[in-house]
């Protein structure tokens, strides 16, 4: 099991997950990668994640996600996280527990902003809509908790975090180097 600190962001694949076999599809359309992640969640404290899943916005144990013999898990740092970032991390992150969980973003949302972008009939930084109002799918969430501490960063610049993918945030963000 890899050692997570507080700031650190955790993606995740479950292997023979129909989910997770179809976000990898989605995710090929823009980024190669040697790993394709279809979930994020992001370490506020040892041993307490924030995640949005099925549920909503919560707190979950990192462990559910190491000791599962199908889940393949990858933890990376941000560049530059510090006492302030990690403040402004967990500020963001416990602020929004309990809000939803953006089925419509999942289901409808991201597969046809993609498709339509990769098709070159919508430009691949704007958004069709398609989004429940203050919920998240899993890679929005911890984008936006890494927006909140990292404003300024490139990966923010022209992207709207409401359609950002785990391979996405795993490949482009600015990470320490491992």
């Amino acid at each position: 099991m890899q050692i997570i600190r507080p700031g650190s962001v955790l993606f995740t694949h479950y292997n023979g997950s129909i989910l997770s076999e179809a976000i990898e599809q989605v995710e090929k359309l823009e980024v190669k990668s040697a790993f394709y992640p279809s979930h994020a969640l992001i370490c506020i404290d040892q041993g307490i994640c924030v995640e949005a899943a099925e549920k909503g916005i919560a707190e979950c144990s990192p462990a559910k996600y190491y000791y599962d013999p199908k889940e393949t898990v990858i933890a990376k740092i941000p560049k530059g996280l510090n006492a302030d970032s990690l403040f402004k991390i967990r500020t963001f992150a416990m602020a929004h527990l309990g809000d939803n969980y953006d089925y419509l973003g999942l289901l409808l949302g991201i597969p046809v902003e993609r498709v339509l972008a990769w098709l070159k009939l919508m430009n691949s930084n704007e958004g069709l809509m398609l989004h429940q109002r203050n919920s998240f799918v899993c890679s929005a969430f911890v984008s936006a908790c890494l927006q909140a501490a990292f404003p300024t960063s490139p990966f923010f610049k022209n992207r709207n975090i409401e359609q950002v993918d785990p391979a996405q945030l795993y490949q482009a963000f600015e990470w320490e180097a491992e």
